[in-house]
């Protein structure tokens, strides 16, 4: 895990009137503005547009607003913080000033007594941290706000009547916020929620798309990987919540509820991409990934531990049972749609510069597709390309974010693993027909050579790019792949009643390749419980390295340190 550290001592505290940023000119302050709305759409929408606009008119002014002076220079300054860290400006600079001073305001006037401007302020300092790959302090941030707002009672709806019309609106909004940022550190660090929802929101009323897809977050982290396991009847609830919230999305693009095209026209005649119709999706995709995925690891893992005979190389990949394949298939499926739909932003030249949502997204979908590479399901989806649109989008991202430089450091290793993969197997393939090819017409291919052209094949892929530097792999690689192909160069028996190809294996022993297992999809789902883990109770999932570190030693000290343990590692 990176995580980006400012350089020297924190510089957010005040100390004279001389750190304190002034005001950005009107036409800056609706710049800055106009590019906060635009990176946040969806996924922070604890502002009504018109009313933030004509909030920020009066501001410039020195007119007074709907909210205390204090609360409204804390909560301008952090926007502009976040508007200049996200537009395709260099402004990196003028974005650190505007937060660190919008965070000396939230600290000092906003934390004595809660209220809803204390949950707004550390809502956005967690957005403008997890912009700057500090997503260790953007976790414990939002533990300040989630826990100013269960003190204000926002968690809760049966004490509306309380409320007027705009305060009740307000206090949805920073809910909706707070859930939305919450299933989003969660899942992608991998701890524990900070917030639950114990309100019924599925109604036609108040319901809400995005608190919809955080339930059916919020099911899975809970029912199954807190448990560590998965049971067909979770899985039958789960995707029930996916089938019903489908059809809500469908019918609320269909009704204009949700924008449905990708390209917004704005007032000036700009055009821009949706991204809220991005991110929507792309948390749907994304969910089902997080619910497939240990059957698709359970998966590979069978493939990887196959004996790699010749009787085995041209079987199909073995399902445990039909539903399972199924649930192989959404994984993956889910990562290519997520990509296909990602991929229209690289030649966008009028998108935000820093998008911590889309580049997780990206990157899970990397992981995703280099599992199904390793598991041979490269024959029914186009693995290959979307692995390298991932990888150009990562590096579209990484220019300015120091997790998406970390990330392609990790999909582009992957890549070279995937490719190299791929070639063995290829050659296997091409080295059990080469014995059936010679049985016919005879054979001078000696095993040296056949070795040696290993060797020269293994060489190929002995450079992994990384960001754009390589470094070859060592002699111990190499004698590796060649060990390789000489323990796979022999002959095989293979009998049919219907025709017959006789040959004797170098060692002695008969081999019958086995028949192609039966995918018969309409066969009905078994009871059946999945239990999974990751490493030791008591290990981190994470480990935490500073982002100065990511180009140092990344390239000379992780390396894969053997092929066949990275093709064929051990169940």
């Amino acid at each position: 895990m990176v995580e980006a550290t400012p350089e020297g001592r924190p510089k957010w505290n005040i100390h004279n009137l001389t750190d304190i940023p002034a005001k950005p000119s009107p036409e800056q302050a609706r710049y800055l503005l106009r590019w906060y709305i635009r990176a946040t759409n969806c996924i922070l929408e604890v502002f009504d547009e018109g009313e933030i606009s004509r909030n920020l008119e009066r501001w410039l002014r020195s007119e007074p607003t709907n909210q205390d002076e204090d609360a409204m220079n804390c909560l301008f300054f952090l926007i502009f913080g976040i508007g200049a860290q996200r537009c395709p400006d260099d402004r990196d600079s003028d974005a650190e000033k505007y937060f660190n001073y919008g965070r000396f305001l939230a600290v000092s006037y906003a934390m004595e007594n809660p209220t809803n401007s204390t949950v707004l302020s550390y809502v956005l300092i967690s957005v403008y941290l997890l912009g700057a790959s500090r997503r260790n302090s953007a976790f414990m941030h939002l533990g300040v706000a989630v826990r100013a707002a269960y003190a204000l009672g926002i968690h809760r709806r049966d004490n509306r009547d309380l409320f007027s019309t705009q305060e009740e609106d307000t206090r949805e909004r920073l809910w909706k916020a707070l859930r939305i940022l919450d299933v989003f550190l969660s899942a992608s660090l991998g701890r524990p929620l900070g917030t639950s929802e114990t309100r019924d929101f599925t109604t036609s009323e108040k319901y809400s798309a995005s608190l919809d897809l955080c339930g059916i977050f919020e099911s899975i982290l809970n029912d199954v990987y807190a448990t560590r396991m998965i049971s067909t009847e979770v899985l039958e609830r789960i995707s029930e919540r996916h089938r019903q919230w489908a059809a809500r999305f469908s019918n609320q693009l269909a009704t204009g509820e949700i924008q449905p095209d990708r390209v917004i026209s704005a007032e000036n005649g700009e055009r821009y991409p949706n991204i809220a119709l991005c991110h929507m999706k792309e948390a749907y995709y994304w969910s089902i990934m997080l619910l497939s995925r240990p059957f698709l690891i359970d998966f590979v893992s069978r493939i990887i531990a196959r004996s790699p005979t010749p009787s085995t190389w041209n079987e199909d990949p073995a399902f445990s049972s039909t539903f399972d394949q199924l649930l192989v298939h959404a994984c993956v499926d889910s990562a290519i749609r997520t990509i296909d739909l990602l991929s229209g932003l690289l030649l966008d030249s009028n998108v935000s510069k820093r998008h911590p949502f889309i580049i997780n997204s990206v990157f899970v979908s990397s992981l995703v597709l280099g599992l199904g590479v390793i598991g041979d399901l490269d024959s029914g989806f186009p693995l290959e390309k979307s692995l390298n649109n991932a990888s150009e989008l990562l590096r579209k991202f990484s220019k300015h974010d120091q997790v998406a430089s970390r990330e392609l450091s990790i999909v582009e290793h992957l890549r070279g693993a995937c490719s190299l993969y791929v070639e063995k197997r290829a050659r296997r393939k091409m080295e059990h027909q080469g014995m059936l090819i010679g049985e016919l017409f005879g054979n001078i291919h000696e095993r040296e050579l056949l070795s040696g052209e290993a060797a020269r094949l293994g060489k190929t892929f002995r450079e992994t790019p990384n960001m754009g530097d390589s470094r070859p792999l060592n002699d111990s690689d190499t004698e590796e792949v060649a060990t390789l192909d000489r323990n796979t160069s022999l002959t095989a028996v293979c009998s049919d009643a219907r025709q017959t190809i006789e040959c004797e294996a170098v060692g002695g022993s008969n081999l019958t390749q086995a028949p192609t297992p039966s995918t018969d999809i309409l066969l009905p789902m078994s009871p059946r419980t999945l239990v999974f883990d990751s490493y030791g109770q008591y290990m981190p999932y994470f480990p935490t390295m500073n982002a100065g570190m990511v180009h140092v030693s990344y390239t000379d000290e992780i390396v894969i340190p053997s092929t066949t343990a990275l093709l064929e590692p051990s169940c």
